[in-house]
């Protein structure tokens, strides 16, 4: 995973090798943090989006029940229900 500017510059690798980095598919960005899933891990993974530490499983299902391939972000206090 890598992080740059939003013009392009300052490309940075923030992590690599990891064991919930094996086959990312979806990557969002909240706050401080870097949320993705991966196929093969079947999990929902974070971790710092300036640094790849602090790296946390937050959520993992069992293959053949449900696998998690797309992440959605929605901030309750922002949403006008």
């Amino acid at each position: 995973m890598h992080t740059s500017l939003y013009n392009g510059t300052d490309v940075r690798e923030i992590l690599r090798g990891h064991s919930y980095m094996t086959h990312p598919f979806s990557v969002s960005i909240f706050e401080s943090k870097a949320l993705w899933t991966d196929w093969r891990t079947g999990s929902v993974i974070s971790a710092s989006k300036y640094n790849g530490s602090n790296v946390k499983v937050l959520d993992k299902v069992g293959f053949g029940i449900l696998i998690k391939f797309e992440i959605g972000l929605y901030i309750a206090s922002i949403l006008h229900y």
